[in-house]
């Protein structure tokens, strides 16, 4: 019998990366407003998109500075950390909705900031991802 189980690959603890990634939410909610997930991982990766250079997140501090990523090496596994910051409620989201027209409503994801109590809680945890084929599964311990 052929089990998905048997091509999964567990990552090492990605906590590292996940504070670079953090420091790097504090430092463009610092700097710009209206940064949305995107804009995160962007600059995470150093994304040289079109909209990088046009909102000039390129030019930023946290997009100059090189990270020592070990883990988190793909904008797949990036927006998984990102998802799981949200979802434990160390980074805060807000979202936006909007009636440009009368027939149609807009929303929109942006990141407001950081909890103050982020880093300590992600030190206090075990960030390991697994990788089984192209699907990601994650887990916190």
């Amino acid at each position: 019998m052929n089990s998905i189980a048997h091509n999964v690959q567990e990552l090492p603890d990605a906590k590292n990366d996940i504070i670079e990634l953090v420091e790097v939410i504090k430092s463009l909610t610092h700097c710009f407003s209206q940064i949305t997930p995107q804009n995160v991982i962007d600059v995470y990766t150093h994304s040289k998109t079109k909209e990088m250079k046009e909102k000039r997140f390129t030019e930023s501090a946290a997009y100059q500075r090189q990270y020592q990523r070990k883990v988190l090496s793909t904008k797949e596994l990036v927006q998984a950390a990102l998802d799981d910051l949200i979802l434990l409620e160390l980074v805060e989201p807000q979202t936006v909705l909007q009636r440009p027209t009368e027939h149609h409503l807009t929303c929109n994801t942006y990141i407001r900031g950081v909890k103050d109590d982020a880093k300590s809680t992600i030190q206090s945890k075990e960030w390991v991802y697994r990788v089984p084929g192209s699907k990601l599964k994650r887990s916190h311990r």
